[in-house]
């Protein structure tokens, strides 16, 4: 994006950080630092936005302390673990007067934006149906012997300190790091649905 500088990369796991700042690189960027722990980068006055793109379960926190912060967020569904701590971020939102978007990752791709202007015309025959296959593969982007090489007290929040149960595999089925299939997988679905419908 012009005008756009990607000055950190935030992730307990360092082992992502060589293959994403190869990534930017290749797309004309500078590399960008790397850190473990986000606050370090909330400190920083010169960000402006942070984009959140993490197991469920870190989305609302991080969204209120980038928001606390003076940060914009682009935060990616679902917007928080559960209801109640999504309706925090809107009032951390609304209180430090920030830009939260949340995004669907769906409603601009192009499988799922060419029913919306057939609604629209009456086409009714032609989308007869939309349908979603949720299937039980969910990326995994370590295994639980990896992740427990990280330090603990930034890979999982507060709600999930529990050692009892490890948090891959998979992170986005278990309570304490996912919202289940329902708000992982379907909830772009059910946004798309709305949004092609008549009524959206």
């Amino acid at each position: 994006m012009p005008a756009v500088i990607i000055t950190y990369l935030v992730d307990p796991d360092t082992r992502t950080f060589d293959n994403r700042i190869h990534q930017i690189e290749s797309h004309g960027g500078r590399a960008p630092s790397t850190v473990q722990d986000i606050r370090r980068v909330l400190d920083d006055k010169n960000v402006d936005v942070v984009s959140i793109v993490t197991p469920n379960h870190w989305h609302a926190l991080m969204t209120i302390w980038a928001a606390q912060a003076g940060k914009d967020v682009y935060v990616e569904k679902p917007c928080s673990h559960n209801i109640h701590e999504g309706r925090i971020a809107v009032e951390a939102a609304r209180r430090y007067q920030r830009i939260v978007q949340h995004g669907t990752q769906s409603r601009s791709s192009r499988n799922r934006s060419w029913p919306r202007p057939r609604f629209n015309r009456g086409s009714w025959a032609s989308c007869w149906s939309l349908e979603r296959s949720a299937t039980s593969r969910v990326a995994q982007s370590a295994s639980s012997r990896a992740l427990r090489l990280l330090p603990r007290s930034i890979s999982t929040s507060g709600s999930a300190r529990r050692p009892s149960r490890p948090i891959m595999p998979p992170w986005s089925t278990t309570t304490g790091t996912g919202s289940g299939i329902s708000a992982t997988a379907t909830s772009a679905t059910r946004g798309s649905i709305r949004w092609t419908s008549p009524a959206g």
